[in-house]
């Protein structure tokens, strides 16, 4: 027996539903990918880290979004993986398309046919279909909020001219209710609406989590500011075996110990190992002073959430700062049972890491030995396998500096540890300077010093200030 054919109501929902989860979505993809260029999306994304991480703590990208974004299997991201809400979000907080007069959340007037417009018309009827209830729409409406969408050429404009054929197709093609096109792209409306409920689901949770924070605010926005330093320091960060070897031991255990000379790039590393924990891994990052480091790790461990804990020179710049060595000489126990490896881990164990950046002249300090807790987990950079290579440094290097700059110190790469701060120091320096500072790098900051005695004391004064409390 023949199926009943669908009513005028029924099909002009369908042609709707066609439209605006099957067509619009492609169309604004074009747009994406014209913006976030595929082959350079993952960099582009990298760039916009810091907004994009205020988004997800604003709860305007999920989890799942966010794991698109930057996905935990270390792969790259896809735009076609990327859902339509994903894409607006990042169009309207990440480019230079400009909202309607109303904003992005408001059907605009149709007089209004910028890209930003195009974009929030198409956001206002995905949202109306979406909370139809009995899958009709009478004839009257259907001809009103079809000629909004694409006569006024919203999808066209966004997409391209070959979206506006598809659509006017669209709108006088013969439609059969056992059409296999339309099957498929009711279930995909279905599938988007169980995506919704699992993302609202999603986002409770995050409340949850948020107002279980045993860090005080103030705190907290005290760790932002400096992540928000790291992240615009890990621009220029180039991968070393040094840093593949640290993150691959990571999976491994829950404590690294960076060790070398002053300028080796020790803190660099800590800070970007602790970054890629959390983009790959959503690791909240808890940035420690080594004064009240062990205290504060005690305090802030957390039950409900993946940490990883940095703490910079710890007992000591200089030389090693006794006190501190017997405060964690206190906590060996307490720190075991923090820092163990479970014996079977699944998605849901909750971890925590300790990243810690050391001088070698503390390291190797007999009252530091005591420590072997840190000492087990020890990486010296200034050592096989982990010291930086010359290609290596040739890469670290085109992070500062221009090719031509580079060729008048290209024989000068190799000729100190603390490389890392060389390079850090070359910015903005004239030719001779800069050969002056990988030739004889103490000489120049010498000469540095005796210019700040001599003509800048607010300087001089900062700089002893910063050595007092070994800034």
């Amino acid at each position: 027996m023949a199926s009943a054919l669908p009513s005028l109501e029924e099909e002009n929902y369908l042609r709707m539903s066609l439209l605006l989860t099957g067509i619009s979505p492609r169309a604004v993809r074009v747009l994406f990918d014209h913006e976030f260029a595929p082959e350079c999306l993952y960099s582009s994304l990298k760039k916009e880290y810091y907004n994009l991480n205020k988004l997800k703590k604003t709860h305007r990208i999920n989890q799942t979004q966010w794991d698109l974004l930057f996905p935990p299997s270390q792969g790259v991201p896809d735009s076609k993986m990327f859902d339509i809400t994903l894409m607006m979000t990042l169009l309207r907080n990440l480019t230079s398309i400009n909202p309607s007069h109303d904003g992005f959340d408001r059907l605009p007037k149709s007089t209004e046919t910028t890209l930003g417009a195009d974009l929030a018309r198409i956001k206002f009827y995905r949202n109306r279909l979406a909370h139809l209830d009995d899958a009709k729409i009478d004839q009257v409406s259907f001809i009103t909020d079809w000629n909004d969408v694409t006569i006024v050429y919203a999808i066209g404009r966004v997409g391209g001219h070959q979206f506006q054929l598809e659509c006017d197709n669209l709108k006088n093609k013969t439609l059969d209710q056992t059409s296999h096109e339309i099957m498929l792209e009711i279930k995909s409306s279905n599938d988007e609406i169980r995506e919704l409920k699992q993302s609202l689901n999603s986002l409770k949770k995050e409340i949850e989590i948020s107002q279980q924070d045993d860090i005080p605010r103030n705190v907290r926005d005290d760790h932002e500011d400096d992540i928000r330093d790291w992240e615009k320091d890990d621009e220029t960060f180039v991968e070393t075996r040094a840093s593949e070897y640290v993150m691959s031991c990571l999976s491994e255990c829950n404590i690294a110990v960076v060790t070398g000379s002053s300028g080796t790039g020790k803190s660099f590393l800590i800070h970007h190992a602790a970054l890629e924990l959390h983009r790959q891994k959503c690791f909240d990052i808890i940035p420690l002073s080594f004064v009240t480091a062990p205290s504060d790790l005690i305090r802030y461990k957390s039950k409900i959430r993946n940490q990883v804990f940095v703490i910079d020179d710890i007992c000591g710049k200089r030389a090693i700062n006794v006190h501190c060595v017997n405060i964690w000489k206190d906590f060996p126990e307490k720190l075991k049972s923090i820092f163990q490896l479970n014996s079977v881990e699944t998605e849901e164990t909750i971890r925590t890491k300790l990243l810690i950046s050391c001088r070698l002249q503390v390291f190797n300090d007999s009252q530091f030995k005591c420590l072997k807790l840190f000492t087990e987990n020890a990486f010296d950079l200034q050592t096989e396998p982990l010291c930086l290579l010359p290609d290596e440094r040739l890469l670290v290097i085109k992070k500062y500096l221009t090719s031509e700059k580079i060729n008048h110190v290209i024989d000068h790469l190799c000729d100190f540890d603390f490389f890392p701060l060389l390079c850090k120091m070359s910015k903005n320096l004239s030719f001779d300077k800069l050969k002056l500072l990988f030739t004889s790098p103490i000489e120049t900051i010498k000469e540095d010093i005796e210019y700040m005695i001599e003509s800048d004391n607010y300087q001089l004064c900062a700089l002893i200030l910063c050595i007092l409390f070994e800034e």
